[in-house]
């Protein structure tokens, strides 16, 4: 909403914040690739509230009970660190642990906000206001 405040811009991967991608990754889809990393983040949530996984986190991620809350940080940030890589690396593992109620508070606020964007597709439709933005696109599994 003010490119004229951004002087350069770093783009990790190839996310436009769409529903179908958000779902994709934390409701279905992402399951397939990384079976038993998602089952571990989709046991956090009761089997009667799996039908909208970024609305169950969110109850749970501001739930008063802080063991509520880190519970369900660690299965949303793990579920991250474990999709990042084709093999899973501890270092990775052990960064997403330490900053899991973080990670997933702002995470899950935004996508559960739908990313605070008037369409779902913002990001193509206001392109123009920020393509002339000095930009590096660091994309894939590996640096």
């Amino acid at each position: 909403k003010h490119p004229e405040r951004i002087t350069d811009m770093v783009l990790r991967g190839i996310f436009l914040c769409r529903q179908e991608e958000i779902r994709w990754f934390y409701q279905e889809g992402a399951d397939r690739i990384f079976p038993e990393a998602f089952e571990s983040y989709r046991s956090a949530i009761a089997e009667e509230e799996r039908s909208d996984m970024i609305a169950a986190f969110h109850r749970r991620l501001n739930d008063p009970d802080p063991d509520v809350q880190m519970k369900a940080a660690q299965a949303w940030s793990l579920w991250e660190g474990s999709a990042l890589r084709l093999l899973p690396d501890p270092e990775t593992m052990e960064e997403f642990g330490e900053i899991a109620l973080s990670l997933a508070r702002i995470e899950n606020h935004y996508f559960y906000n739908k990313c605070f964007f008037d369409s779902d597709d913002y990001i193509l439709e206001n392109v123009h206001r920020f393509r002339s933005i000095p930009s590096v696109l660091i994309h894939g599994r590996y640096p």
